[in-house]
């Protein structure tokens, strides 16, 4: 999928994808930027909140379409896979070796709640992997690095501690990185230094009280960001985005986050959506958002904001869609 394309669909509503890939229009409720709809209920909810885990909608339709993964962009994939494999229903595993009690289609594994303490000896062609809700503690190095062909890599809940800074070598061709519902504290800088394709990285729910910029080094394709309560206290310097010019969504609700300017996000061009809700900003600069030239949304709620210099948002006149 081409990157415009990629960047426009995740500021879609489920209801618009839908109309897109199928050129139809539901009756259903259409929501702003940064926002999905609750099926057809005429209720929105932050888009962070989609495919969390939790039930947020009183239908929970916000759980809906997940499988593994999260978003809009996971659905229209799925949507546009099943419209060009229509009448394919091969389900054989293309995998020589995959750990018994798995599941394995064609080159996804799955191995969800298995007890599983590492991580298997898999084929080296599989290209979709889910380890979730395991008791996996620690990602030692090289562990990955026969997987080369793998795309998709999900760890969420495996109460890991310990990532080594070689622990994700060799995925070269990795596109999604789940992470979230850990106990990671540190991530060492370098780490996802051979994830030059990555574009999604969820880190939800760890204690990341610190974290130098230099963690995200190699992760120059990276769109989306998700740092949903990591217990961070500041954004790294000097600036965040250094490593990651093509950040199109960035999420850091939830944290402690008390320091917000001009030389943390000047790297930050690409910007569209920035959710900075619930942290403990107390005051925003005049020129914070001066090189944000594309952003749309964005989420200053639930700070400690007293007041705002005058000119505050003025670069943003062109762009901003939501505040």
């Amino acid at each position: 999928m081409d990157v415009p394309v990629f960047i426009l669909l995740i500021h879609l509503t489920q209801t618009q994808i839908k109309a897109l890939v199928t050129g139809t229009v539901e009756d259903e409720v259409r929501c702003p930027l940064g926002e999905f709809p609750c099926g057809n209920i005429s209720q929105c909810l932050p888009q962070n909140l989609q495919c969390d885990g939790r039930t947020d909608c009183p239908n929970g339709a916000d759980e809906l379409l997940c499988g593994d993964n999260i978003g809009m962009a996971d659905f229209v994939g799925k949507t546009i896979q099943n419209k060009s494999v229509a009448g394919d229903s091969s389900s054989g595993c293309f995998l020589p070796t995959f750990p018994a009690g798995c599941g394995c289609i064609h080159t996804d594994v799955t191995c969800v709640k298995v007890n599983l303490t590492e991580v298997p000896l898999l084929s080296s062609n599989v290209t979709w992997l889910s380890l979730k809700s395991n008791r996996i503690r620690v990602l030692p190095d090289f562990v990955f690095s026969e997987y080369s062909a793998l795309e998709k890599l999900f760890l969420q809940n495996n109460s890991l501690q310990f990532i080594s800074k070689h622990a994700f070598s060799g995925l070269f061709s990795l596109k999604k990185l789940f992470l979230s519902e850990n106990l990671i504290n540190s991530l060492s800088p370098g780490v996802f230094k051979d994830l030059n394709q990555l574009e999604w990285l969820m880190l939800d729910h760890n204690n990341l009280s610190s974290l130098s910029h230099e963690a995200f080094l190699g992760l120059h394709s990276l769109m989306f960001l998700s740092m949903v309560h990591t217990s961070l206290q500041q954004l790294p310097h000097p600036s965040f985005c250094q490593h990651m010019p093509a950040l199109d969504w960035l999420d850091l609700g939830g944290n402690q986050i008390q320091i917000l300017n001009y030389s943390i996000l000047k790297t930050c061009s690409k910007l569209e959506v920035l959710v900075l809700e619930d942290n403990r900003i107390r005051e925003v600069p005049e020129n914070t958002f001066q090189s944000l030239w594309k952003l749309a949304d964005l989420n200053l709620s639930s700070n400690r904001i007293k007041k705002l210099p005058k000119n505050t948002f003025r670069s943003l006149s062109k762009t901003l869609v939501k505040l």
